[in-house]
């Protein structure tokens, strides 16, 4: 079973607070805590806060724990909030079962897998384009024993929405052209 979560948290100095809140929805699902959050997109106001996030979280997981794939995005949030949080967790459906096969983080993204699914990082570029990203998620992906043909759902944060159809054209090539079928995606700017 999957669980997504969304928290907000008014202040940086309490992201443990908002951490022990996704660690209470995982163990109410069933789960054993922080260790099942497979993937986890953390929404912040001012790009500064990410590194505090980055730390509090390894703080707070088991130890041996890589933790989830990581994204982490400046957003504009609510007025008086720093951090929003998307999490998706995987717990067990049977006691015996193990929820997580964590696979290793590699450079330019880690990845987890969860069952039958991958969750990678997400993935930077400086090409408008976007070939830099799906290259390097094609890698990140056949270290998991998958490829990009198998990707069935992709988030954009597109810096500057004028430049949208050159990610799309990015898109087409890699998703349409050399790895059918296409995911769903969605495109924001961030």
């Amino acid at each position: 079973a999957l669980l997504a979560s969304t928290g907000r948290l008014d202040g940086h100095v309490g992201l443990d607070a908002l951490l022990v809140a996704v660690e209470g929805l995982v163990k109410r699902a069933g789960g054993d805590g922080l260790e099942d959050v497979a993937e986890c997109t953390a929404f912040v106001r001012e790009i500064r806060i990410a590194q505090h996030f980055r730390q509090t979280l390894a703080a707070m997981l088991p130890a041996g724990s890589p933790g989830p794939a990581l994204t982490v995005v400046q957003a504009g949030l609510e007025l008086g909030q720093d951090v929003a949080l998307r999490c998706v967790a995987s717990v067990a459906h049977e006691v015996d079962e193990p929820a997580l096969e964590k696979v290793s983080h590699v450079p330019g993204g880690g990845a987890v897998v969860s069952h039958r699914f991958v969750y990678a990082s997400g993935q930077l570029d400086k090409l408008t384009n976007g070939t830099e990203a799906f290259r390097s998620l094609d890698e990140v992906l056949g270290r998991s024993g998958v490829g990009l043909s198998d990707v069935v759902s992709c988030i954009f944060f597109v810096r500057d929405q004028l430049k949208m159809y050159d990610l799309f054209a990015g898109f087409y090539d890699a998703f349409n052209v050399r790895h059918p079928p296409p995911p769903t995606r969605d495109e924001l700017q961030a």
